[in-house]
C-alpha cells in the first residue's frame, strides 16, 4: 500500500510526484530489489540449486 504524508506540501511538481517521497522507503525498496535480483540468484548458483527453481 502506498501512502502519502498528510499536510506535507512540496514546492515543485517533481518532488510532489515521487513514488517514494520518504527516503527510508526508497532505501528499503532498493534493498528488497537487491535481495530479490542479486542475493537469492547468486546464492542458489553457488550452492548448485539453480535447477530446482529456474527452468532454463
Amino acid at each position: 500500500m502506498l501512502y502519502r504524508e498528510s499536510g506535507d506540501f512540496s514546492e515543485t511538481y517533481k518532488a510532489d510526484s515521487q513514488t517514494f517521497p520518504i527516503k527510508f522507503d526508497r532505501y528499503r525498496y532498493y534493498a528488497v530489489l537487491v535481495v530479490a535480483f542479486l542475493v537469492i540468484p547468486l546464492s542458489s548458483m553457488i550452492t548448485g540449486r539453480m535447477r530446482s527453481w529456474c527452468p532454463f
